[in-house]
């Protein structure tokens, strides 16, 4: 049984909590607004910062200890990947000679 519309009701159901909740907390002059803006604002660029080089460096020591096989293995998922999207199951399509009919 597909479950797609479970994911149909939930999205815009968090669309409107967080809307709701940034009317609640995020309204400049609300005190949970004031408490966000001494605490955690300063060290939001600095955190997305870190794990942006963290994640870098964690995907360079990645690479780095993989195998030559490994490191290839990337290029051939994306290939199959692309060819996946473009014909289904990966194999070109051939028309149906039976069904071919010429025009009178």
């Amino acid at each position: 049984m597909d479950k797609g519309w479970i994911f149909i009701g939930v999205l815009p159901l968090a669309g409107l909590l967080g809307f709701f909740l940034k009317q609640r907390f995020l309204v400049p002059g609300k005190p949970a607004r004031d408490w966000y803006d001494a605490r955690i604002a300063p060290w939001i660029k600095k955190g997305l910062a870190a794990l942006f080089y963290l994640t870098i460096v964690v995907w360079i020591a990645v690479w780095a200890f993989a195998s030559e096989e490994d490191r290839n293995r990337l290029s051939v998922e994306v290939k199959a990947f692309m060819k996946s999207i473009e014909f289904g199951d990966g194999k070109v399509p051939q028309p149906d000679p039976a069904g071919v009919k010429p025009r009178p």
